[in-house]
């Protein structure tokens, strides 16, 4: 059995790592979407026999530029469209990170450094626009 792992925006393919802790006897891809620097580098290609797994933004990925190349599709938190409390500047920088990834995933250079935004910064600061928004 074969599984393709994408992650969501504002993440990198490490977010899989405890799930494939408890993959035993299964082979794995990781897909990287390039938002976040430090993760482990991703594949561009898997088998067509795999099941594919999307966490948010990863499940939409899978299903605009995957080419149907599963077998079977699982989502993580999927959705169709992001709440109201979502701020409008959040939403664009996705959609430039969405473009810049547009034709196939990037795995990072070896020896290249990470961001100067690292993983928990953006957690930390969605965090904050979203409790910012919910109170109004």
């Amino acid at each position: 059995m074969h599984f393709v792992l994408v992650h969501g925006w504002g993440f990198h393919a490490g977010l899989w790592a405890g799930v494939v802790k408890h993959i035993d006897g299964a082979e794995v891809t990781l897909v990287d979407l390039g938002f976040v620097t430090g993760g482990p580098p991703g594949e561009k290609s898997w088998p067509k026999d795999a099941i594919a797994v999307g966490h948010s933004l990863g499940l939409l990925w899978l299903l605009a530029r995957g080419g149907g190349q599963f077998r079977a599709l699982v989502s993580v938190q999927g959705f169709d469209c992001f709440c109201c409390h979502v701020p409008t500047s959040r939403v664009a920088a996705m959609r430039r990170g969405i473009e810049r990834t547009r034709h196939t995933p990037r795995s990072r250079p070896s020896g290249a450094r990470p961001a100067r935004r690292t993983l928990r910064h953006r957690r930390r600061s969605i965090s904050r626009a979203c409790m910012k928004a919910s109170i109004g």
